[in-house]
């Protein structure tokens, strides 16, 4: 027997995802209006026709109205443009540890063109479209509780990971660790990655402190990381760690050892 269902009865039943995507050419980006000759991407699960008459709201509109927590929206830019606009990781109140129905989503597929690409892997759930995944939101955590995130990344070149916050408890740690080193997003917006940095890396949300055994979210000692973009451009980032709060001065040399700027 032939069944109609609107969107939200069809995301409620688990037929389709939450999440509609098309790309620009650099990378995906979440879509509210479909227009003539652009591409779509929708997440089904099964063999049905699509009739779209009123699309739903947009990725913000839809957490705001509808989400009782709090997100970070994470987007991988290479040195070419191309980017992946579609990762989210978070808390609800509704969530589970497993794959939710309209909270969590599935990776859009590999794009025809080369970019950057920025997945949450998760095999255990058996998705019926695979193992890569977009957003992933947890279940609210409190006292020493501990979140984590691992994501993998895929890029020919060095990437900037940049990220921006929705509903964030004022009081809660949240932290990116990487092979170069610990990073307190509440601090900074983005990083500078270099391609094997961006390869594996991990997020940790927790109100004490980020790690398994009591660590700290304070490098252990000084260093000075590769500057990006490398050769430079117009502009380049310097990153370094601290393990304590001190005065740094950054001296800039030419090729032979000439001072360019301080």
């Amino acid at each position: 027997v032939d069944t109609t269902y609107n969107w939200e009865a069809a995301v409620a039943s688990g037929w389709i995802e939450d999440f509609l995507y098309t790309t620009d050419g650099n990378g995906y980006v979440d879509s509210d209006t479909l227009e003539y000759w652009h591409g779509y991407w929708l997440g089904a699960m099964e063999d049905l026709t699509v009739q779209i008459e009123n699309l739903p709201p947009t990725e913000s509109a839809r957490l705001k109205e509808t989400r009782e927590g709090w997100i970070v929206q994470l987007i991988a830019t290479d040195e070419s443009g191309s980017y992946d606009a579609t990762n989210i990781v978070g808390h609800a109140a509704e969530a589970t540890t497993g794959y939710d129905v309209g909270l969590d989503a599935v990776e859009p597929p590999v794009p025809p063109f080369d970019a950057v690409r920025l997945v949450l892997e998760h095999p255990e759930w058996n998705h019926f479209l695979g193992d890569e995944f977009a957003i992933d939101i947890r279940p609210e955590i409190s006292g020493d509780e501990l979140s984590s995130w691992q994501l993998t990344g895929t890029s020919d070149e060095d990437v900037v990971l940049s990220w921006s916050f929705s509903n964030l408890p004022e009081d809660l740690n949240v932290g990116l660790f990487t092979s170069a080193g610990i990073i307190d997003m509440r601090e900074v917006s983005e990083l500078p990655m270099l391609t094997d940095e961006f390869t594996s890396f991990e997020i940790r949300a927790s109100f004490t402190t980020l790690g398994v055994d009591g660590e700290l979210i304070v490098p252990s000692q000084f260093a000075l990381h590769q500057n990006f973009p490398n050769p430079f451009n117009p502009i380049t980032s310097l990153r370094y760690d601290l393990p304590e709060q001190a005065q740094v001065t950054l001296t800039i040399y030419d090729m032979v050892g000439r001072e360019v700027t301080k």
